[in-house]
């Protein structure tokens, strides 16, 4: 995974798109892939935590984004723009947590 994209997995075989990657293919059970890098996708949904685990912010959003071929995932929401259902953003990674120490990163999602 580059930092500014997630990597997909396409089933050689029937051309479904996946992440993460999976022993097979869900639809037809091939062994075969090809990655496909994701860099930008659009918000479907989001929401605003407030109670939060030691070593997160006092606030996070997060929201279920829909990336290039169809593919989902849950990501925060970087940065002061105001999100909305139907904003786009590009992917992007950094620090998610900080405990003891410790800081946890992962891809996250930055409003355009």
């Amino acid at each position: 995974m580059s930092q500014n994209s997630i990597v997909s997995f396409q089933c050689s075989n029937c051309a479904l798109t996946m992440f993460p990657r999976h022993t097979r293919c869900r639809a037809c059970g091939g062994t075969e892939f090809v990655e496909i890098p994701l860099h930008e996708g659009t918000v479907l949904t989001h929401t605003r935590l407030t109670a939060t685990r030691p070593g997160f912010a006092k606030e996070l959003r997060l929201a279920v984004v829909e990336l290039g071929n169809g593919v989902r995932v849950v990501g925060q929401i970087h940065g002061d723009q105001e999100v909305r259902s139907g904003s786009r953003v590009v992917v992007s990674w950094g620090s998610l947590s900080e405990k003891e120490g410790k800081v946890s990163s992962g891809f996250r999602f930055l409003i355009v």
